[in-house]
């Protein structure tokens, strides 16, 4: 992977080193992070987490269920509190998300005898600009391979990436095979599957 210069975040007021070093660094991550107790006050968030939070109107209400928890799941944020902090269950369900699907997953974290709710949030997107602009540069994509590759992780087909770009789908096919090539990916699978694994990178994280 390539290196850029990094802005350091600025680390939390009064919280001690390296403890403060981690939660400046937490706020560089595009994966949201938050910390309740069991009476819904937010005890900690990185940068990501505030974002969605404050998308949600500081509550995370649950708006869907997985299949298998439907008619069972708590209805509301108190609810769900009262799951993770009091019972010390897990528990993972959808959000509004304005049209794209948001799931947050929560699990208890214990301190003495407090228990609290530890939340992560998923990510609306495969893969985030950062890390999509470094892993592109590290493997010598051209600026039209690395267009090529975004709209790949947005779902879209080669047909439709041609369609869009008013170009021959065999034109989009000749660049799909330059960046296997270069990524060294037996398939477009495989190498969707490799950007999923990449550390997310908040934007802001990197500055050039």
């Amino acid at each position: 992977m390539t290196s850029q210069p990094q802005t350091p975040h600025e680390a939390p007021a009064g919280a001690a080193a390296p403890l403060a070093w981690l939660l400046a660094g937490l706020d560089g991550l595009a994966t949201g992070l938050a910390l309740f107790d069991a009476l819904g006050q937010r005890l900690y968030a990185n940068q990501a987490g505030r974002e969605h939070l404050q998308a949600q109107g500081g509550e995370l209400t649950p708006a869907h269920w997985p299949s298998e928890q439907r008619g069972a799941g708590p209805r509301s944020w108190a609810e769900v509190l009262a799951r993770v902090c009091g019972q010390g269950h897990r528990l993972m369900y959808e959000l509004e998300g304005n049209g794209q699907r948001l799931f947050v997953a929560l699990t208890p974290v214990a301190a003495g005898e407090q228990r609290c709710a530890m939340v992560v949030f998923g990510r609306r997107e495969l893969t985030g600009s950062v890390e999509l602009q470094m892993f592109a540069s590290s493997c010598g994509l051209t600026g039209t391979e690395h267009r090529v590759l975004d709209l790949l992780t947005q779902g879209l087909s080669t047909v439709d990436i041609a369609r869009e770009h008013g170009v021959a789908q065999s034109t989009v096919l000749t660049h799909v095979a330059a960046i296997r090539s270069k990524t060294s990916s037996h398939s477009v699978r495989q190498l969707i599957n490799t950007l999923a694994r990449i550390p997310p990178l908040a934007p802001r994280a990197l500055m050039q």
